[in-house]
């Protein structure tokens, strides 16, 4: 599990100036030419910071054995655990928010659209 920059930024391209979102690109350390396009096009970008948080918190994870390699945290439980109620989510939220269970696991949620019954799917939270 790895952790990332939750924040997005959006530009709608009827506010601010080029010079705005050339400066902001450039805080992003993204660059670009001199002049923006001035077709009408539209996407986006993402950004992060990569930090060794991970590699400091991996010590604090109980029962599992941990490698940490190009800011990437690996994780596999000793034991696996045993999901047998029909409130399986409910048990992993509890045990999500506990920082020897998964690392920053309160910034996580569980997303029942993505879940099946073979397959339990926690996305990070906006």
């Amino acid at each position: 599990m790895f952790r990332q920059n939750a924040n997005l930024q959006t530009e709608n391209s009827n506010k601010g100036s080029d010079t705005e979102i050339i400066k902001q690109m450039q805080n992003d350390q993204i660059t670009v030419s001199p002049k923006l396009s001035t077709s009408g096009e539209t996407g986006y970008y993402l950004s992060a910071v990569n930090d060794d948080t991970l590699d400091t918190t991996k010590s604090k994870l109980k029962n599992q054995k941990t490698t940490y390699s190009n800011h990437i945290l690996r994780s596999t439980f000793k034991r696996p655990i045993g999901l047998y109620s029909g409130n399986y989510h409910e048990i992993l939220d509890k045990l999500m928010k506990k920082d020897t269970f998964v690392a920053h696991g309160s910034s996580y949620e569980y997303n029942s659209d993505l879940s099946t019954k073979t397959s339990v799917v926690y996305s990070q939270k906006n």
